[in-house]
């Protein structure tokens, strides 16, 4: 066994105890949802959404890709996510809305990524998604034909970059008219990625310091 598929068992594994949850995810919260206990009464309320990250190697190393959306007028056009979309009725689960959203947005095919879990939902005031967000990988080489009318472009990023500690960083943002946010987050080569992607990511993170 490879050591990259090694790697990937013990991910499962890990995904099936106990996650990190809220408390991993806070850590990335920006002000206003460290103010405010964000909640709604009734699940079905919100919009059902699914995301992926995605694992794969490399020559170097372990690597997982980020985009950046187009500026599409949307709530988080222009940010740094992870591919990922709202669940479309004709998705059996939140899985495959994981799954066909990246090969929408990325151009994988969603029967060459293998499923290993899934780390906390998490909810989005600002698009009322709850974010279903699931952990996969690719056994083969990853190759990305991006939608150029969702993706701006596709960051490949070894989990090893993420892993340093000084890449966590805080700044203000202003995403919205009259807004002023103080928010945590990871600098991934220029790119601030804040707000749920990077809160998703920390607690990925931990997943892979409890292993």
């Amino acid at each position: 066994m490879s050591a990259f598929s090694e790697f990937v068992d013990r991910i499962q594994q890990q995904l099936q105890q106990p996650l990190p949850g809220m408390a991993a995810q806070q850590k990335m919260a920006s002000s206003l949802r460290k103010n405010h206990h964000w909640q709604f009464k009734d699940e079905q309320a919100a919009r059902q959404a699914a995301t992926l990250l995605l694992l794969y190697e490399k020559p170097d190393g372990i690597y997982t890709a980020l985009m950046q959306r187009t500026k599409d007028g949307y709530a988080h056009g222009g940010q740094i996510s992870f591919p990922g979309g709202r669940k479309d009725p004709n998705d059996v689960d939140h899985f495959a809305t994981a799954l066909r959203e990246t090969e929408e947005e990325f151009g994988v095919p969603r029967e060459a990524i293998q499923v290993l879990g899934k780390l906390t939902d998490l909810y989005v005031p600002a698009s009322n998604n709850l974010i279903f967000p699931v952990v996969g990988c690719l056994h083969t080489e990853a190759i990305f034909f991006p939608n150029k009318a969702e993706v701006e472009q596709v960051i490949e990023v070894p989990l090893s970059y993420l892993q340093q500690p000084n890449i966590v960083k805080q700044t203000v943002l202003r995403p919205y008219l009259d807004l002023d946010l103080d928010v945590p987050y990871f600098d991934v080569y220029g790119h601030i990625v804040w707000g749920a992607t990077a809160m998703l990511l920390g607690e990925f993170l931990e997943v892979i310091e409890q292993m």
